[in-house]
C-alpha cells in the first residue's frame, strides 16, 4: 500500500510538472502584494509579454491565488543582459515569444529621452555585472535614513517587501520600456499608483541584513537588467 501511494504521488507530481512547463511556460501563483510588474521583475521579463500571455489589459489587475503563465528567458539564470539602446536613441525591439500590442512600436518611437539622475549620494560599493547573477544593479553606500530619490519621473508600480533579496522595494515605471528599482529601504514614502517627479524623496535608506547602509539601484529595459552607470551622470571627483 505504501509503495502504491508513493508511485501514485510521483505520477501526480510528474503530471503537474508537465502541465506547468507545457509549451515552455511555467506558472506563478499570485501572492498578496504581487503586481504584474513585480512578477515580471522577479523573472526578468517584459511586463507587456506577461500581460499578453495572460490576456491582461491595462491596468493589469491580478488577484491573489491566480495562476499566471510566464516564460523565463533561457539565459536568465546566467543574467546575460539585454543590449539596450542609448538613452538618446530608442529603438523598436520585437519579442520572439509574443506579438507586441499594436501601439507598442509607436510608443517606443515616441518615447522621449530620459534624463537620469543619481538616486542618492554616496560611493558605489558594488558595480553592475553582465555575468554575475547577484549584481543586476549597483550598490550605493550612505547612512541609515538617508533620502532616496527618484532617478527620473515616473509612476510607482510596486512598493512592498514581497520580492526575495530586495528588502523594502520600490519599482518605478518611466515609459513603456524603462523601469527602475530602489531596494533595501528602511521606510517607503510612496504608494503604488503614485506619480513621482525626478529627484522626489521616495524612501529612506536602509541596509541588508547585518550590513552597512546602502541603496541597491537597478534600471531595466524591456524587463532585462542594464548597467545604470551608462545612464547616470558621471561621478563627481
Amino acid at each position: 500500500m505504501w509503495l502504491l501511494k508513493k508511485i501514485t504521488w510521483l505520477i501526480l507530481v510528474a503530471l503537474m510538472l508537465m502541465t506547468a512547463s507545457c509549451g515552455g511556460f511555467v506558472y506563478h501563483r499570485v501572492q498578496p502584494g504581487d503586481t504584474l510588474y513585480s512578477i515580471s521583475w522577479r523573472y526578468g521579463l517584459d511586463y507587456r509579454e506577461v500581460a499578453a500571455w495572460n490576456k491582461l489589459n491595462s491596468p493589469y489587475t491580478i488577484h491573489n491565488g491566480e495562476l499566471l503563465r510566464i516564460m523565463p528567458p533561457a539565459d536568465f539564470a546566467q543574467e546575460t543582459s539585454l543590449s539596450a539602446p542609448s538613452p538618446q536613441a530608442p529603438v523598436v525591439s520585437e519579442s520572439a515569444a509574443v506579438t507586441p500590442p499594436p501601439d507598442r512600436a509607436r510608443s517606443v518611437i515616441a518615447s522621449a529621452p530620459i534624463q537620469w539622475q543619481w538616486p542618492t549620494h554616496g560611493n558605489v560599493k558594488q558595480m553592475f555585472s553582465e555575468t554575475d547573477i547577484s549584481r543586476k544593479g549597483i550598490d550605493i553606500g550612505g547612512r541609515l535614513g538617508q533620502p532616496v530619490q527618484a532617478a527620473a519621473a515616473g509612476r510607482v508600480v510596486y512598493a512592498g517587501s514581497g520580492l526575495l533579496n530586495y528588502g523594502k522595494l520600490i519599482i518605478l515605471k518611466h515609459d513603456e520600456n524603462y523601469l527602475s528599482a530602489y531596494a533595501y529601504n528602511r521606510d517607503l514614502l510612496v504608494h503604488e499608483g503614485d506619480s513621482v517627479s525626478a529627484g522626489q524623496h521616495i524612501a529612506d535608506m536602509g541596509s541588508k541584513t547585518k550590513g552597512d547602509p546602502l541603496l541597491h539601484f537597478e534600471i531595466r529595459y524591456g524587463g532585462r537588467p542594464i548597467n545604470p552607470m551608462k545612464y547616470l551622470p558621471p561621478l563627481r571627483q
